[in-house]
């Protein structure tokens, strides 16, 4: 094209745009309204939105009718005194409680006497075996790895019922020769209490056939709602670790002694059909296991380790400061170095929130693996565990290794923890971990000077990486005589059984004070974990899920490439033909089972035994505790609390444990100040002292006095985009030892008890009306069938039906235990049985209800009661319209009612906003972010129903509507686009006339406007300069709110430090994201390698390698982090506002227009705002908006908290076991303390 046409045609371009500009500019000047002129539309336009509004939700929720129902509750509600509330739910914890307090006790008092009565003569002796020696090929046990579930089998299960009766029998009969009297002392388990237990003698004197070995691989095993795997009641199994060799002596010797536990087991289900696990767990690596089960295959099963989990390592000892000293010497490379961290994360692994522990390196001098814990000890809780083996790898080594200087730092630090009484203020030990040891002085008179002066002398642990003679002495040396234990670990494999000989040994001082009368008081409880689940566990299942996003991508590539190219696939096994894979289970929701352990440590009574034989212990899951608690008393917005003593949560609903339906990594040490946020302006982890003294007296179990904690708070909804600002009365007391309950009431409500005396007749209005749900975590009626709540609330009442007993309702009820609970809540079935029958007519049709469903598209009106009854009706408004739900850019319709009541968003959200309210205010609300464009978005209209009874108004249902979102833009746009004056000119319109039109709600959320492709957005993401103003002038309220409980999802530590210098090749690349994700990756990576070794075209085959490392996604670690965000409420005070700019950068005036929309939650603004340059800077720089994001500390976060958290703990147990003088001999004989080789 030549030059001069450019010219013209760039000439015609800026004429055009300068006479747009001008006509633009002449349309503002003469167009524009004035603000009066819109202030007015706005009021018209509210007025009418809020009319149609009202009349529909009031018309179609039915809440003047449902308000009638429920006054008849005025009579009948009375409101518990608080600290009587507590007393009663913390008596019903208590009672659970002791029962498996009980059962555990049980356990531990009856393998201490099989343990004292077993036979030892089992050694090998010149080559030749003991009397009680047990020959591998002869002796079998149920081995939880090995058994294979024969549920169909009857025969199997007949043999089994003639196997069990013949052990009984053998089992009685080794015990039958026992003294009259006290054959244990101190133990409750005597001849006659054995006979009774067993039932009728057997004859001692018949032989009994052994069985075959087969018959211990097969067991039939059935379904039990109250556990996860199928289970078999009759007998346990025994679950051997990884590491231990299942033929060992030791090993079938103690399955063999522990196998009459059944008979405890047994006896401690009947009485408590609630019980979950019960078990005992051996120092050598085996643990009997009630009700047998078939252990998993998966990999974190397999490693699953009963010695390192907190229930057994808390019973073995005393509370503990740990300090490993890891020795950083130059020469301590690769097979070495891996070991040593080996060895690290073995001691991590046995350590608990009651511990405490650093890790410092040590060469010519020393310092901190992570430098923020410089010169203290800090709480071995997850959260440090977690920094500490991250940090492990990054350590550079130097010069030669001086165990002098290590020690000596080390036993400087743990004086100074002594006498600052900070720590445990228990046992404390030195883990030395060397290649090579030497002392430039005397090592007596360096023992003498740092230790042996002391009153309670530091264990030293002494573990040699080197088989080096010389060195093993001397380390064994200096084990031995500071009450430690010495081991050689030159391969990773040895490291956990060695490891796990520390315990062995600081056991010795609790078996010393209890062997000759042990106590039965001393429980041990554990930190909130997941049955099974390793530490690491979280990390395991993220892996999980990238692999199947990655094998996503790649799948995706590799069929869209064999169409491309039009290959034929002539097998049909072939990995692009598969619908499915193993690994697609990660990708589905799961259930985890939390809970704690109840634990006690098995003594061993035989004067020639020193350590500790065991550990019993008994699971107690959340689920079960929180079954207990009367939800509905409590009421909606308020809730009951348990917290360890450590401050953290064991029970609360604002616990949140898990992200992506995933663990996670340090669920279990979330503070009960990271959950309570106070309403103030103190920045991140600055806890006002009214939240840190009240902390500081639950975690002391001092009774509180009401007054004193009555606290503002701030509550984050609808995943921490919403939030309530509301008053709080706190309660709490002992319930355990280490833990305290408490409960939370609003300050102005709850606590309501509501007196139902006559339920006659009442069960029709369930069983004969359909569309109803029932909270599914409450218990209504006993059951164990693990049936859908709602199913077993009929049965119930049919069973009542059928007993013929309606004027006392529950005077034949089921005698089936609940899933979770025994104890059949009476008042809350009553509750319901009221509310039901009171709403019985919910399903009727409602007046002009097809005049609504018309012009709204109403879906679904619905309802919930404090009893948990959830009730709705689908008004089906494809009758008028078609009405599209599929996957095709046209929306899913979104149900908003949920099955929970009390306990849903919405209705603790509706509750607080109208508790002060005298006038009708529904709440509205739509899906966040949504495009506007899909025809099924819903708006879901809300309100609450109380009742005013002694003076007190008290919330007791809410009720909801759902309509169509386009249908009400249409009515929206009709209603704004006119507005006459006085006089009947036209003043102005949304959408015209530079007029921008929005409808917010309380939040600041868009729910109508102008521009419908904003619907659900925060109004700051669209104007931020307006938001600022609406701020400015006091209509909104901007409130900053902490998530301490935020997962940030960073990339792999190595991968960042070293991403500037690693190459990775694609067959590396390739198993590193594959090798794990089953068998079609291995057929991928075959397939992949074979197109570029077998093909002729090595270039193209070059290309697609390529290709397929560019798809390669960006790995990532789930860590802990801290994240802020601003949330935004209308301010109490607000009335309608105009607001006119006349300050503006660009030379434009604008204003913006708010009115309240009457009966509801909405803010109808109005703006004529155009001036595109005004403010630019505030623009870009605007980040005060709900968006999360992560607090950038100048630490690490577990150290931010470690240096500026460390608040109030307090150690339960009721003495401190951490030193015999016995112990000094006993090491005389070196065995005692790690001396294995012949002298």
């Amino acid at each position: 094209m030549p030059k001069f046409h450019i010219a013209f045609l760039c000439f015609l371009v800026l004429y055009s745009a300068k006479k747009s500009a001008q006509v633009r500019v002449a349309t503002t000047s003469h167009s524009t309204p004035s603000v009066n002129q819109v202030r007015e539309c706005v009021r018209q336009w509210s007025k009418q939105l809020g009319k149609e509004l009202y009349e529909l939700s009031s018309t179609m929720t039915r809440k003047a009718k449902l308000q009638k129902s429920f006054n008849k509750l005025k009579d009948k509600i009375h409101y518990e005194v608080e600290r009587t509330l507590l007393r009663t739910i913390t008596q019903k914890l208590k009672n659970t409680i002791k029962k498996k307090v009980d059962a555990v006790a049980n356990i531990a008092e009856y393998a201490e006497f099989l343990a004292f009565h077993r036979k030892t003569n089992y050694s090998v002796v010149n080559g030749v075996n003991g009397s009680d020696y047990l020959d591998p090929n002869a002796f079998f046990f149920y081995n939880a790895d090995n058994i294979t579930n024969t549920t169909c089998d009857c025969d199997k299960e007949k043999d089994l019922e003639d196997e069990i009766r013949e052990m009984k029998c053998i089992w009685f009969c080794e015990q039958k020769d026992l003294p009259d009297q006290n054959p244990l002392p101190h133990n409750s388990f005597t001849k006659k209490k054995i006979e009774d237990m067993f039932g009728p003698v057997c004859d001692c004197s018949q032989h009994i056939s052994k069985r075959p070995s087969e018959n211990y691989n097969l067991l039939p095993l059935k379904p039990h709602p109250n556990f996860d795997t199928p289970v078999n009641f009759n007998l346990s199994v025994v679950r051997i670790v990884a590491n231990v060799f299942a033929k060992e002596q030791e090993v079938m010797q103690g399955a063999k002694w522990t196998a009459p536990l059944d008979m405890v087991f047994k006896e401690n289900l009947a009485k408590d059909p609630t019980l979950k696990y019960q078990y005992f767990a051996s120092p050598l690596g085996y643990m009997r296991h009630f009700p047998a089960v078939k252990w998993s295959d998966e990999r974190y099963a397999q490693t699953y380790d009963p010695r390192t989990r907190s229930w057994y390592t808390e019973a073995m000892t005393s509370p503990k400061d740990i300090i490993i000293l890891l020795d950083s010497s130059g020469s301590v490379l690769q097979l070495k170095r891996k070991v040593a961290a080996h060895i690290v994360n073995n001691i991590l692994d046995t350590l608990n929130d009651n511990d405490f522990v650093n890790i410092y390196l040590f060469a010519n001098s020393t310092r901190p693996l992570v430098p923020c814990f410089k010169d203290t000890l800090v709480q071995a809780n997850e959260e440090n565990l977690r920094l500490l083996r991250e940090t492990l790898d990054n350590y550079k080594p130097t010069f030669q290794a001086e165990i002098e200087t290590g020690l000596a730092k080390a036993f400087t630090l743990l004086k100074e923890m002594r006498q600052k009484k900070v720590g445990s203020e228990c046992n404390q030990a030195i883990m030395l971990i060397t290649e090579e040891a030497f002392f430039r002085k005397d090592q007596k008179e360096f023992f003498m000077k740092y230790n042996w002066n002391d009153s309670t002398p530091v264990r030293v642990f002494t573990y040699l990486l080197e088989k080096n003679e010389g060195d093993a002495h001397l380390l064994e040396w200096v084990a031995c005589s500071n009450k430690g234990y010495f081991v050689n670990i030159s391969l990773s494999q040895e490291a956990r059984e060695k490891v796990l000989s520390y315990l062995n040994v600081m056991s010795r001082p609790l078996n010393k004070a209890h062997k000759d009368n042990p106590k039965r008081e001393e429980f041990i409880w554990s930190y909130l974990y997941i049955d099974l689940a390793d530490r690491r566990y979280t990390n395991w299942l993220w892996r999980k899920v990238e692999g199947n996003r990655q094998r996503s991508v790649f799948l995706d590539h590799a069929k869209r490439e064999f169409h491309r190219l039009k290959k034929v696939l002539a097998n049909y096994s072939h990995f692009l033909l598969q619908e499915n894979h193993d690994y697609e289970k990660y990708g589905n929701e799961m259930n985890y089972d939390y809970m704690t352990t109840v634990s006690l440590p098995v003594f061993s009574r035989k004067p020639e035994d020193v350590d500790i034989i065991g550990v019993a212990g008994v699971d107690i899951p959340l689920k079960l505790l929180m079954s207990l608690i009367p939800h509905h008393t409590i009421g909606v917005n308020g809730y009951a609390f348990i917290v360890t003593n450590n401050g953290y949560i064991l029970m609360h609903p604002g616990h949140r444990r898990e992200f992506n339906n995933i663990p996670k990594p340090t669920f279990n040490r979330v503070d009960l100040l990271e959950v309570e946020i106070l309403d103030d302006t103190s920045k991140p982890r600055e806890f006002g002292e009214r939240i840190v003294e009240m902390r500081k007296n639950i975690v002391l179990q001092k009774l509180n006095s009401l007054a004193d904690d009555v606290l503002n708070v701030k509550q984050a909804l609808d995943d921490h985009k919403r939030i309530i600002l509301t008053r709080r009365r706190y309660v709490y007391m002992k319930l355990v030892p280490a833990f305290t309950v408490g409960i939370a009431l609003p300050d102005k409500y709850g606590n309501m008890v509501v007196d139902i005396k006559n339920v006659t007749g009442f069960e029709k209005s369930l069983l004969n009306t359909k569309n109803w749900t029932v909270h599914p975590d409450w218990v209504y009626c006993p059951d164990d069938s693990g049936a859908e709540p709602e199913e077993i609330v009929k049965r119930c009442l049919r069973q009542n039906q059928k007993n013929n007993t309606s004027n006392n309702l529950f005077t034949n009820r089921l005698t089936r235990y609940n899933k979770f609970s025994i104890s059949t809540e009476e008042p809350l079935l009553k509750a319901l049985l009221f509310d039901a029958e009171e709403t019985k007519w919910f399903e009727e049709d409602i007046p002009n209800e097809d005049f609504f469903v018309r012009k709204f598209l109403v879906d679904n009106v619905f309802m919930a009661t404090h009893s948990g009854l959830v009730r709705w009706k689908t008004c089906h408004p494809e009758k008028y319209e078609d009405v599209v739900d599929d996957d095709e850019g046209k929306g899913k319709k979104e149900y908003f009612r949920g099955n929970r009541s009390i306990d849903e968003d919405w209705y603790q959200r509706v509750v607080e906003e109208n508790i002060d309210r005298n006038d009708d205010v529904f709440i509205y609300s739509v899906p966040f972010e949504i495009s506007g464009y899909e025809y099924n978005t819903m708006i879901t209209s809300t309100n609450a129903i109380f009742v005013t009874a002694e003076g007190k108004k008290s919330p007791v249902a809410a009720v909801g509507v759902q309509f169509n979102h386009r249908k009400m833009s249409v009515l929206y746009d009709e209603i704004t686009k006119k507005c006459k004056g006085p006089n009947g000119q036209r003043m102005c319109a949304c959408n015209a006339n530079f007029v921008l039109c929005f409808i917010l709600d309380n939040n600041a959320y868009i729910i109508l406007g102008s521009q419908i492709e904003y619907t659900g957005r925060f109004i700051g993401d669209v104007s931020p300069i307006i938001t600022h103003q609406l701020i400015r002038n006091g209509v909104y309220k901007r409130i900053e709110m902490y998530d301490y409980q935020a997962i940030c999802q960073k990339p792999p530590e190595a991968k960042k430090k070293n991403a500037g210098t690693r190459v990775v090749t694609f067959v590396r690349t390739l198993l590193e994201n594959l090798l794990r994700i089953t068998d079609w990756a291995f057929a991928t990576i075959l397939l992949l390698l074979s197109s570029v070794t077998a093909g002729p075209e090595y270039q193209s085959a070059k290309n697609e390698t390529v290709l397929y490392e560019k798809l390669e996604i960006n790995k990532t670690v789930p860590t802990p982090c801290d994240k802020a965000m601003w949330l935004f409420t209308l301010a109490e005070d607000f009335k309608p506002f105009a607001y006119a700019n006349t300050s503006s950068k660009e030379g434009c005036n604008w204003y913006y227009v708010v009115e309240r929309i009457p009966h509801s939650n909405l803010l109808f603004m109005a703006t004529n705002y155009n001036c595109e340059g005004d403010n630019l800077s505030k623009l870009q720089s605007h980040n005060e908006t709900p968006t999360p994001v992560e607090i950038d500390y100048p630490d690490d976060l577990p150290c931010h908290i470690a240096t500026h958290n460390n608040y109030t703990r307090r150690f339960y147990g009721d003495s401190c076991y951490n030193n015999t003088s016995d112990e000094d001999n006993l090491n005389l004989n070196r065995y005692y303390c790690g001396h294995t080789w012949e002298p």
